[in-house]
């Protein structure tokens, strides 16, 4: 009876090791799916309507960074008079493609007056539900027209900034610090008598069809013609941080075979032919793990300079991925941010437990070792218990909504596991 409850706890233990690593594996395919800008924080004066305006000016067809500049409005009010509904929220400007910010069925052009768009918890405060595309809304006194609806757990509504302060102007309710305009000809905003807003930030982004060596080199041609500044995130930090959270269990794996068949070497070190046979399963193991889960190790070309020597290159790297994680770590989030930040810090929660997962999980077969795997017949039994355990941890994912793109790593890990052990055990008698 106590054997039985041990060998069925065990499973149960893997049951939920398996469930929280799909979770990573499904969260890391959704920060992997975004497009990863670089964000530059503006100290205000020195990136005004006037700096936007001559940006756009200098910009030439065919570039491979699209960018649009942010300002944020924090505690705004926005209604719905058709149904009585208000919202406080933040309000965001833009000068430039809505798709550079947040993904939606619909994009919201910098020279669009009559449109906005909303996030689900803007619609859900507004109209109570989130299929509204066509539906309007009272910002500042002036309706506008919802053309879609992005996910956010925040209130947020996206304006063009161009729209927002043509209708403020017109409306007699420009402040000091508001967007003033005057129309130039050109269809964009310019200078006023009024002060001038400042944008808060830049979002560029670079073309998906970049690799890494060339997504670097379009970035440093777009601060060297621009004037962004130094104090930027690259959110591909968020994504290098999500695949080292999906190989951290992976590894974990790899690490406790090669100490198991290290430790199984230096055992039986004075035995030679076995030695060398033993090497070379444990070098069969080691290609089957990269073979089995596709990892194909490599540094990034971004991170790799002309030359080994050249340590400003290094320099300049090391001072930005320290900015990158300062902000990472401290700044206040926009929407922006948020989109890649919650979802890794759900990754980080549900990495360190699955870290303690996998440790009772490994520490349940090795307590019923003797019976499991000492065998062909105890190894195939345990073989078939993982992959019904895996079937429901597909199952319970599926209806869940969590479907990890590398599914492939969460069937193969432990079946891998099991096998690694069985022959290391027989490697060296």
């Amino acid at each position: 009876m106590k054997r039985g409850i041990l060998h069925l706890g065990k499973y149960v233990l893997l049951l939920l090791f398996l469930l929280c690593f799909g979770y990573i594996l499904s969260v890391s395919s959704k920060i992997g799916g975004y497009q990863a800008p670089v964000i530059y924080y503006m100290d205000g004066a020195s990136f005004s309507a006037d700096t936007v305006n001559s940006m756009r000016e200098e910009a030439e067809s065919g570039e491979e960074i699209s960018w649009t500049a942010v300002r944020t409005l924090e505690s705004q009010s926005f209604s719905n008079e058709t149904l009585h509904r208000e919202a406080t929220g933040t309000l965001l400007l833009l000068d430039g493609n809505s798709s550079n910010l947040v993904a939606a069925s619909a994009e919201l052009m910098a020279d669009d007056r009559t449109g906005c768009i909303l996030s689900t918890e803007a619609a859900w405060e507004l109209f109570g539900e989130t299929e509204i595309s066509g539906g309007e809304i009272i910002c500042n006194q002036m309706s506008y027209e919802v053309r879609c609806v992005y996910e956010d757990s925040e209130v947020v509504i996206l304006l063009s900034a161009e729209s927002y302060s043509a209708e403020t102007d017109a409306a007699g309710d420009l402040s000091s610090n508001d967007l003033s305009e005057l129309s130039d000809g050109s269809g964009r905003t310019g200078a006023a008598d009024a002060e001038e807003a400042e944008f808060d930030k830049i979002v560029a982004v670079p073309g998906a069809s970049l690799n890494d060596a060339q997504r670097s080199e379009a970035i440093e041609t777009f601060e060297t013609k621009y004037p962004v500044g130094e104090d930027k995130t690259d959110c591909m930090i968020y994504q290098r941080l999500s695949s080292a959270f999906v190989l951290l269990i992976p590894a974990l794996v790899l690490i406790c075979v090669i100490f198991s068949g290290a430790a199984k070497l230096i055992k039986n070190r004075r035995k030679i032919i076995q030695g060398i046979i033993g090497c070379a399963v444990l070098a069969v193991l080691i290609a089957l793990y990269f073979i089995l889960f596709q990892i194909r190790p490599s540094i990034p070309a971004d991170l790799i300079p002309n030359t080994w020597s050249d340590f400003d290159f290094w320099k300049d790297k090391l001072a930005g991925f320290a900015v990158s994680i300062r902000h990472l770590l401290y700044a206040d989030k926009s929407e922006i941010e948020l989109k890649f930040f919650q979802p890794l810090v759900r990754m980080s929660a549900a990495a360190g437990i699955g870290v303690i997962l996998f440790i009772l999980t490994l520490l349940g077969f090795r307590a019923d070792e003797g019976k499991a795997i000492a065998d062909l017949r105890g190894l195939m039994i345990s073989l078939i218990c993982t992959c019904i355990t895996e079937f429901i941890v597909l199952f319970l994912l599926h209806r869940w909504g969590i479907s990890p793109d590398e599914s492939r790593m969460l069937i193969y890990l432990w079946p891998y596991f099991l096998v690694s052990r069985y022959a290391i055990k027989l490697m060296c008698p």
